[in-house]
């Protein structure tokens, strides 16, 4: 019998090996007052920090897919990213992602379920983005 809450080593290698995973960079930023900040408006700019790179199945979603399946996205050029869920706070906090040179939206920035978290089994997540 599987446990399906503990971390199965053959799909985690399976995850991280080269012929299967794709480099994800996924930039942080931390937020200062330039000569324009307003107390009330609190207008801070980013500044993006150092990258981290992680690996994760990532595939294209069709179309089609996204207007009648559970994301709810109309547009085309999303994606959809399983990696480990260890990873699901990078997602969470990330102030820019970038797959194969692409930018795509962030969690904190999105409107009207742009980005999804889903959290599967065998401690695994399941992350779709849609293309900026």
């Amino acid at each position: 019998m599987l446990n399906l809450h503990k971390k199965n080593k053959f799909i985690s290698d399976l995850l991280n090996h080269s012929y299967i995973s794709t480099k994800i960079t996924i930039y942080f930023a931390t937020p200062r007052a330039d000569e324009d900040y307003d107390p009330e408006e609190k207008n801070y700019v980013y500044d993006n920090l150092n990258p981290y790179t992680i690996r994760g199945y990532v595939r294209e979603v069709d179309a089609t897919k996204l207007v009648y399946k559970q994301y709810g996205l109309s547009e085309q050029g999303a994606v959809e990213i399983l990696c480990e869920d260890k990873y699901e706070s990078y997602f969470r906090n990330a102030n820019k992602i970038e797959i194969n040179g692409y930018e795509y939206s962030v969690f904190k920035e999105a409107v009207g379920k742009r980005s999804l978290i889903t959290l599967r089994p065998f401690c695994l997540m399941r992350v779709v983005l849609k293309r900026i």
